[in-house]
């Protein structure tokens, strides 16, 4: 009886730490997805910015960490946009930001799937705990 109750702690500990590997990965993905959020609403607040210009404005523009060098900016017409795969297309500003706006889009579906199946391994791991006490009880 002792062997048979150990043996079923014994799992419920394997299934427990099978789900905590998993939660630690998702914590992972989730943490990347909120710097990739970041990043986007910082280029699309960047993008809007340079609509804004009018003229010519002078500027810092960053060579290497901690070295810039002072240029000129005007207003762009066109943004070069990487598309992936090493493949950089031409897009106005506005087509960029649409682009941006879809990709914010599916980062934020993607993170949100993320944290639900991170909240359903949390409610696992409590039932797996509770199983556990249970176990020990009888």
């Amino acid at each position: 009886m002792q062997d048979e109750k150990k043996e079923k702690i014994e799992k419920k500990y394997i299934e427990f730490q099978i789900i905590q590997q998993r939660i630690l990965e998702l914590q992972e993905k989730i943490k990347a997805l909120d710097s990739q959020e970041k990043e986007l609403i910082i280029a699309k607040d960047a993008i809007k910015q340079l609509q804004n210009i009018d003229g010519e404005k002078t500027a810092l523009f960053p060579i290497v960490n901690g070295v810039f060098i002072k240029g000129k900016l005007l207003k762009p017409e066109n943004l070069i946009v990487n598309v992936g795969a090493g493949v950089a297309v031409k897009k106005k500003p506005e087509e960029t930001q649409k682009l941006l706006d879809e990709n914010l889009n599916e980062v934020k579906r993607y993170k949100d799937q993320l944290v639900q199946e991170f909240n359903q391994m949390n409610q696992m791991l409590q039932s797996i705990l509770k199983d556990i006490e249970n176990i020990e009880k009888e």
